[in-house]
C-alpha cells in the first residue's frame, strides 16, 4: 500500500487519514499488509533505472502492518483516539452490502466492495530483502511517512511538528 501527500480528497490516504482525524471511522480490520512512502517507490524506481540490473522483479515495501497498527500510528500524530472495534468478516460483508445498497440509491460511487474487504482482512506478508540486497536502499521511516501525510491535510497553522 503506497501511503504519501497529496490534496486531492478522493485519494484513498486522504481519506483515510480524514475520516480518523474527524472520528468517523469506529474500527479497524485484522488483515496486515506491506506499506510504503511515494517518495521510496519513485526513488527506487529511478535507483532500479540508473543501476545495471537488466531485468528482475522487487517487491517494493518499507514495512509489514497490521491495519489496526496503521490506525493507531495515523490517530496518535492526529492527536485523536484510534478505532476501537475490530471488524469481522460478517461484519464486513454487511458494511458492503450497506455500501453497494446506498451508492445505487444515492447514484454515487461505491465505497467499500469485496476486494476491499478481502485485502483488509486477509494477511498479507512480503520482503524487500531482494531490494536492499541490489540496491542498498534505506527506506523513510514509516512513522515519518504517517506525520507527512497527516501534515499535508491540515492547515498551515496547525502543522503536526516532525519526530
Amino acid at each position: 500500500i503506497i501511503v504519501g501527500i497529496g490534496n486531492d480528497d478522493h485519494k484513498a490516504t486522504i481519506r483515510l487519514f480524514k475520516r480518523i482525524a474527524s472520528k468517523k471511522l469506529p474500527f479497524y480490520t485484522t488483515g496486515t499488509n506491506g506499506f510504503i512512502d511515494v517518495e521510496d517507490v519513485a526513488r527506487i524506481c529511478i535507483q532500479l533505472m540508473n543501476s545495471n540490473i537488466q531485468s528482475g522483479r522487487f517487491i517494493a515495501i518499507n514495512e509489514n502492518i497490521s491495519f489496526k497498527n496503521y490506525f493507531e500510528k495515523i490517530a496518535e500524530v492526529l492527536k485523536v483516539p484510534p478505532p476501537a472495534f475490530a471488524l469481522n468478516s460478517f461484519g464486513g460483508r454487511l458494511m458492503v452490502t450497506a455500501d453497494w445498497m446506498l451508492s445505487k440509491l444515492a447514484k454515487r460511487k461505491r465505497g467499500l466492495t469485496k476486494e476491499n474487504l478481502k485485502v483488509s482482512l486477509d494477511k498479507f506478508e512480503y520482503s524487500n530483502k531482494k531490494l536492499k540486497e541490489a540496491l542498498g536502499y534505506n527506506f523513510i521511516p514509516f512513522d515519518e511517512t504517517i506525520r507527512k501525510a497527516a501534515n499535508s491535510m491540515l492547515p498551515e497553522n496547525s502543522l503536526i511538528i516532525p519526530g
